[in-house]
């Protein structure tokens, strides 16, 4: 009888082994989903906080400008005054003589800018007084529109005098 009753005592245990197996294996399976299922639907690109992220504003052109090797703003010879645009370029283009520091040195440019960029290609020309002009040939694209930071204009292509200007993001000498 002992023996009868050992045995009844190891199927029960077996049986609730069994049991207990395949709820910790339904178990996981749930865990796994429910992880698989938060993960894709947390991927959403519209929920972007793009309060924090700073993107760079519309371009602007910068030129050195030099007649026989002298900084013609520095030297006094021309102001922004002096300074006119004609042919095609956005309706709020603003133009100003600042100083930069360039680290090793400190000079006047002259910078061209606008908050009106399109996406178009625009020639017009620089005048500097009666005596300088430089014929500039921009095109401008939008950056991609993925992100925080889409649809800004950016310049595409620069041409001075048909001839192309590699970076036009980093200073501009324009020699007369």
């Amino acid at each position: 009888m002992f023996l009868l009753k050992k045995i009844h005592f190891v199927k029960a245990t077996i049986k609730d082994k069994g049991i207990y197996i395949k709820k910790i294996m339904a178990l996981r399976r749930f865990i796994l989903y429910a992880l698989l299922a938060s993960i894709i639907l947390s991927c959403n690109e519209t929920d972007l906080d793009c309060s924090t992220v700073l993107c760079a504003g519309p371009p602007s052109l910068v030129f050195e400008v030099l007649a026989n090797g002298e900084n013609v703003f520095e030297e006094g010879i021309y102001t922004a005054q002096d300074i006119s645009l004609s042919g095609t370029y956005p309706s709020q283009t603003e133009w100003a003589v600042n100083e930069v520091d360039l680290g090793t040195e400190n000079i006047h440019v002259l910078i061209v800018s606008s908050f009106d960029w399109e996406e178009l290609i625009y020639d017009f020309t620089l005048n500097i007084g009666n005596e300088y002009t430089a014929d500039i040939t921009v095109a401008i694209e939008n950056s991609s529109s993925d992100g925080c930071c889409g649809g800004i204009p950016r310049i595409k292509s620069l041409k001075i005098d048909e001839n192309p200007v590699e970076n036009p993001y980093n200073l501009i000498t324009l020699n007369f």
